[in-house]
């Protein structure tokens, strides 16, 4: 890339401070080698038969829930996993396989008034897959934008060596971490309070206290400083870490490819070219 034009994406759950957080312990050895990631979003802003067609509703096979927040829960799951290398059992499920048209302009995930009038669905409002890392391990993904109750339910565990992890983006400022003991009668499942010792924090929030309140919008914050420091020619030694790149885009965009492709053969193993 020239001095002149910089592009970057913006993998916004990554700036999650429990995300990352837990990602580094992965990735740095502590938990161990990675045996299995369990993760699923769940949202429910098409959980109404009667919302209105848009064209979140249309496009080809993966281009509904998949797309639209599976998206997240892959890039999370190679934070963990590293670069996926098959996936397997892939489905494609649509609930709901028509929509009222609306009677006037349908912005994001609002309602609007409809007509009486129907068009078909075209692709998914749930899916699912499994995955081989290249490095070993593996993983289960689920996703729904079908999910009554679940407004923006992100929730994964990671299940290693030496330990495990668990998150749920309805409690973000908190992870569970699960080490070995010594001592069996305190061994077990933790739960610990995210503050300035983790990613993003310090100095990245009005309040920066432990317990401070975090949430998905703060990783918007952080994701825009990341940027506006690389624009300024901050060393990366001294700034937060850089924002993804169009290849690791065209990754995500790769592994989904490869899971749509799954689930139309049948559930039948893909790899995914990187």
């Amino acid at each position: 890339e020239s001095s002149s034009a910089l592009g970057r994406i913006g993998l916004t759950y990554l700036r999650s401070p429990g995300i990352a957080f837990l990602g580094d312990l992965v990735r740095s050895g502590r938990l161990g080698p990675l045996i299995a990631f369990d993760g699923a979003y769940w949202t429910d802003y098409a959980c109404d038969p009667q919302a209105p067609i848009s064209w979140r509703f249309k496009g080809p096979a993966g281009s509904g829930a998949l797309a639209d927040v599976g998206s997240h829960l892959t890039y999370i799951a190679e934070l963990f996993g590293g670069p996926v290398a098959t996936v397997r059992g892939g489905t494609l499920t649509t609930a709901f396989t028509s929509r009222p048209k609306p009677l006037g302009r349908v912005v994001g995930h609002e309602h609007a008034e409809v007509s009486t009038e129907r068009e078909l669905v075209e692709n998914d409002d749930a899916a699912g897959f499994f995955v081989e890392f290249a490095g070993g391990g593996t993983g289960a993904l689920q996703v729904s934008r079908v999910a009554a109750g679940h407004a923006n339910t992100l929730k994964f565990e990671v299940f290693c060596a030496r330990g495990s992890a668990s998150f749920d983006f309805r409690d973000p400022g908190r992870v569970r971490l699960c080490l070995p003991e010594a001592d069996h009668a305190v061994a077990g499942e933790r739960t610990i309070t995210l503050g300035p010792d983790h990613p993003y924090w310090r100095g990245g929030l009005p309040m920066d206290a432990p317990g401070v309140g975090i949430g998905q919008n703060d990783g918007f914050v952080f994701q825009a400083r990341a940027f506006l420091e690389e624009i300024a020619g901050v060393p990366a030694a001294q700034a937060l870490p850089r924002n993804a790149g169009f290849p690791d885009g065209l990754r995500t965009m790769r592994l989904l490819d490869a899971a749509a492709r799954s689930a139309l053969a049948g559930g039948a193993e893909i790899a995914v070219p990187h």
